[in-house]
């Protein structure tokens, strides 16, 4: 079995017995951390955490899933070395490493527990990579922060960014998004059938 499935499932049945399947809604890895989402909105994370990205207001390391103060949570990303969280109310909560201003806190100050990301509301989804990340709001607009050496903020810059800054290239239409270590996708409409195409 490989190890990282193998890591997952012993955590996971270390997590109150139970199979991964019915773990909760949602599982989200970083290059050496895991981020669970239970069914009633609470998060748990286990694994590396020099920067503070398990979100448990420490850096120790942990082997067995620890409980995240942060509640009413719908969906979770993990970054390189950072986490994030989307609340009920379409706001979203970060922490770990903030280097590159992926946290979106207006600072490059590590995070042990959550912060909010500045200026962002009505949120429906997140995508983090390696050390950016992504909101799509509920209009249609994408939002993006972070790291941003090989353009992945989608601004027409190169220039690190410690706030969400609008994609303003793609419109109000944008239905999904992505991202991966170093690159950042979305998804529009081009035609009335619902074919889509995805913009880089």
């Amino acid at each position: 079995m490989n190890k990282c499935v193998l890591s997952l499932t012993v955590a996971l049945a270390l997590f109150g017995r139970v199979s991964a399947a019915s773990a909760g809604p949602a599982v989200a890895a970083g290059s050496s951390h895991v981020v669970v989402l239970t069914d009633s909105g609470t998060v748990w994370a286990w694994g590396y955490n020099a920067y503070g990205q398990l979100g448990d207001g420490t850096t120790f390391t942990r082997v067995t899933p620890t409980s995240i103060a942060i509640t009413g949570i719908t969906a979770i990303a993990a970054g390189g070395q950072s986490t994030y969280a989307l609340k009920t109310d379409g706001t979203i909560w970060a922490w770990g490493m903030n280097s590159s201003g992926q946290l979106g806190d207006g600072t490059t100050t590590n995070r042990t527990s959550p912060v909010a990301v500045s200026s962002l509301s009505s949120i429906i989804a997140i995508a983090a990579g390696g050390n950016h990340a992504m909101a799509l709001k509920s209009d249609g607009t994408v939002w993006a922060w972070g790291w941003n050496v090989y353009g992945q903020i989608g601004d027409n810059s190169t220039t690190n960014r410690t706030t969400p800054v609008q994609v303003s290239t793609l419109g109000t239409s944008v239905q999904a998004i992505g991202a991966a270590d170093t690159h950042s996708h979305a998804t529009k409409p081009t035609a009335p059938c619902g074919r889509g195409a995805t913009t880089s």
